[in-house]
C-alpha cells in the first residue's frame, strides 16, 4: 500500500467561464461507489450509490458530474460560471479507498476590460492618456499605436484592494491617431484592450515615418513646382506688359516671330487702323498726298 503525498494539479482559469476538475479510479466503475469532493474543507459535491447530495451554497446549481463516465472510473465535476471566490484547494476522495485522493488547486482570475481617461495635457500640441484596471492575477497594461505598436510610457502605478490588483499606465502623445491600452494577463491567457481616438490640434500633416528618400522626392517635388510656377508667371506678365505698350509680344514657341497682333502684312497700323509706314520702306511724297 502506498503512503505517497497525492500530485497536486494546479487549474488557472478566467472569472465566469466554466472549469472541469479531473478525478479518475482507474478504469473500475464507480457507479455504486462513493466519492466527495470538498474545497478548503467544505463539501462540494458528494456522490453515493447512484445518488448525490445537495452542494454547498456557494456552488448550487453551477456543479455538475458525469453519470455516463462513472463505469470508466471518472469522478470529475465541471464548475460553471466560475467566481474569484471559488478560488482554492479542492480534493477528491474516495472513503473506501483512503490512498486514492486527488488535489486540484484553482485559480480563478478576475479581468475586467482597462477604461481610458483624456487627461489635461501640459499644452494643445501634445494629449495625456490615462488607462485603469484591476483584477487577479496582476494584469501587465501597455499602450500602442493603430499598428499594434508598444509606445514608451510612464511607470504604472499599481495598488491593492482586496484580492483585486489596481493598475494604472499614462502615456503623452503628440500624434493624431488611435490608440490602445492593452491589459495582459498570462496565467490565465487572458487578453483585452480599450482604444481611444486623439487629435492634436495644428499637427503638420506629414508623416513623422516618412524615410529620407521619400523626403528628398517630396522636396524636389515642390521646389519644380515652385519654378514652373515663377516661369508661367514671368512670362503671363511679360505678355500683358505688350500689349500695354504696343510692342512684340514674346512668342512662347521660341521661334522669334512676331506675335504682335497690330502687325500685318501692308504695313504697320495704329490703333484705330490708319496704316503709319508702308511696308516698302517709303515715306509718302507730296504727291501721293493730293486728292
Amino acid at each position: 500500500m502506498c503512503f505517497c503525498l497525492p500530485e497536486k494539479i494546479d487549474i488557472t482559469v478566467k472569472e465566469g467561464s466554466d472549469v472541469m476538475l479531473p478525478c479518475s479510479f482507474n478504469t473500475t466503475d464507480i457507479t455504486l461507489e462513493k466519492f466527495e469532493w470538498k474545497k478548503d474543507g467544505r463539501q462540494v459535491f458528494l456522490y453515493d450509490d447512484r445518488s448525490t447530495s445537495k452542494p454547498h451554497e456557494q456552488f448550487r446549481g453551477r456543479v455538475e458530474h458525469f453519470p455516463n463516465k462513472l463505469k470508466s472510473g471518472d469522478a470529475s465535476i465541471t464548475i460553471r460560471n466560475t467566481k474569484v471566490a471559488d478560488r482554492g484547494l479542492y480534493t477528491c476522495a474516495f472513503p473506501k479507498q483512503k490512498q486514492h485522493i486527488f488535489l486540484i488547486q484553482l485559480y480563478v482570475g478576475s479581468a475586467p476590460k482597462p477604461s481610458i481617461q483624456h487627461l489635461k495635457p501640459k499644452n494643445n500640441r501634445e494629449a495625456l492618456l490615462q488607462c485603469e484596471t484591476h483584477g487577479d492575477p496582476q494584469p501587465e497594461l501597455r499602450w500602442q499605436d493603430s499598428e499594434g505598436n508598444n509606445l514608451p510610457a510612464e511607470e504604472p502605478q499599481v495598488s491593492t484592494q482586496g484580492d483585486q490588483f489596481y493598475v494604472t499606465l499614462q502615456i503623452t502623445v503628440k500624434k493624431t491617431g488611435v490608440y490602445r491600452c492593452v491589459a495582459t494577463q498570462k496565467d490565465i491567457s487572458h487578453q483585452i484592450y480599450e482604444k481611444t481616438y486623439v487629435e492634436i490640434p495644428g499637427e503638420i500633416l506629414f508623416s513623422s515615418r516618412l524615410t529620407a528618400g521619400q523626403g528628398i522626392v517630396i522636396a524636389v517635388g515642390v521646389i519644380v513646382a515652385a519654378v514652373l510656377v515663377f516661369v508661367v508667371y514671368k512670362w503671363m506678365y511679360r505678355i500683358k506688359s505688350c500689349f500695354r505698350n504696343g510692342t512684340t509680344a514674346p512668342n512662347p514657341s521660341g521661334n522669334g516671330l512676331p506675335q504682335n497682333p497690330n502687325e500685318t502684312d501692308g504695313g504697320a497700323v495704329d490703333e484705330t487702323g490708319s496704316q503709319l509706314i508702308p511696308s516698302n520702306g517709303n515715306q509718302p511724297t507730296n504727291e501721293d498726298s493730293r486728292v
